[in-house]
């Protein structure tokens, strides 16, 4: 709302120009100054201070910020504007409007899965096994989910977990208004019920390639996964939803997987929109940038519990114990994620109100990771049947995404 409300708003030009236009009626800007700061690949590179601003009411004026910098990284020019001296119920360095703009530039992200060394496959119990050094990985013959991550001694994925696609997500205070819960219910049963029609596995060039296809009667579609998995654990997943356009199917939730790990894992580094939970339709204040916080900081306790939690345009995240060790992950192109000490069960109240509170809710030791390429909006047009805009949700057609998990040390 702070960043909505703002009355100084920036725009970039040529030659290392800002237009700043003030919105006030009445006031200038002689007190406020301008920290700027430039951000590439979502590190600090270089910043300044212009303490000057002389841009009267209603007017424009025009900024040079001489900032330096090459062709290489992801850039963005941070602008924070700051009361020189206190007034009224704001006190001096109280920070008054924020932008930041692109300077353009691409963050390259490393997905890439090379071959490390000598690696094998066998069935063995109900399981497909990928057994390396010090590696081993186990998917169930039966739901064709991964279900097993053993790496250098430690488990990162929890015992009674499947790493397996997802649709599904807690309702907000909106869907209910909108009956979001009902409408699209068969996204839900989906998730919990997908049927494998194959699990297939190969070995070449010293990469083990997983195949697994499945098909999705509640929403007339089928689902095809591909992993492939070197012998440090380094994974690339692609997962592409085939969709029959011939039918009529509600939009999706969330396009995804979920990863749940075990206790300990509390460390969160990403590269990302933040620092506050954000979505599709509300990350307009979420500038992009590295943040580091904590499992316990992504969950958010609204008075009744629902989804929270979510960051968009992600570059990469990593999850890490206390003795540095966890899961890194990244994409081929910006997705969403998040990390909640809860499962979508924990704050799902079903198809009705049941009127619990946040206080009801019991933190988890495990940690579950939500890795999306797109979640739709929250809404908030109103909170009794508006949906959110169009340009907010997953229309009913083919998707397709790729990424990468990685071990960390």
């Amino acid at each position: 709302m702070k960043k909505v409300y703002q009355d100084i708003h920036s725009s970039l030009m040529k030659e290392k120009k800002i237009q700043v236009y003030n919105e006030r009626f009445f006031t200038g800007l002689d007190n406020v100054e301008l920290q700027w700061e430039l951000i590439v690949d979502g590190k600090k590179a270089q910043s300044g201070l212009i303490s000057h601003l002389n841009v009267l009411p209603q007017q424009s004026g025009v900024l040079f910020i001489p900032y330096q910098t090459d062709a290489r990284g992801e850039k963005f020019l941070n602008l924070t504007y700051r009361l020189k001296k206190a007034e009224p119920l704001l006190p001096m360095g109280h920070i008054i409007a924020t932008e930041q703009l692109s300077l353009g530039g691409v963050f390259q992200p490393k997905t890439t899965i090379v071959a490390q060394g000598k690696i094998k496959t066998e069935r063995k119990d109900g399981n497909l096994i990928i057994s390396a050094k010090q590696l081993q990985m186990e998917f169930d013959l039966k739901s064709g989910w991964l279900t097993r991550y053993h790496y250098k001694g430690r488990d990162l994925m929890d015992e009674h977990a499947l790493f397996k696609t997802n649709y599904w997500r807690a309702p907000n205070d909106n869907d209910f208004g909108a009956n979001t819960p009902e409408k699209l219910k068969p996204w839900k049963q989906v998730t919990d019920s997908i049927e494998l029609l194959e699990i297939r596995s190969e070995l070449i060039d010293s990469l083990v390639y997983v195949y697994a296809a499945y098909k999705m009667p509640q929403v007339y579609g089928q689902l095809a996964m591909k992993y492939c998995i070197n012998q440090r654990g380094e994974m690339r997943i692609s997962q592409s939803f085939t969709a029959d356009t011939t039918k009529k199917v509600a939009v999706l939730p969330r396009f995804g997987m979920q990863w749940i790990m075990p206790a300990g894992f509390e460390a969160i580094n990403y590269y990302g929109r933040g620092p506050q939970e954000n979505y599709i339709d509300r990350n307009f204040a979420s500038h992009v940038g590295i943040y580091k916080q904590t499992v316990d900081q992504q969950y958010f306790p609204y008075v009744m519990p629902q989804e929270t939690g979510n960051k968009t345009d992600v570059r990469w995240m990593e999850i890490r114990n206390k003795q540095g060790e966890g899961l890194f992950f990244t994409a081929d192109s910006t997705f969403s994620m998040s990390a909640l000490h809860y499962f979508d069960k924990d704050l799902d109240d079903g198809p009705k109100r049941q009127q619990r509170h946040a206080a009801d809710l019991v933190k988890r030791k495990q940690t579950q990771v939500n890795i999306d390429l797109r979640q739709m909006g929250v809404g908030g047009i109103n909170s009794w049947g508006a949906w959110p805009l169009h340009e907010y949700t997953l229309p009913y057609k083919d998707y397709s995404f790729s990424f990468v998990i990685k071990p960390v040390e």
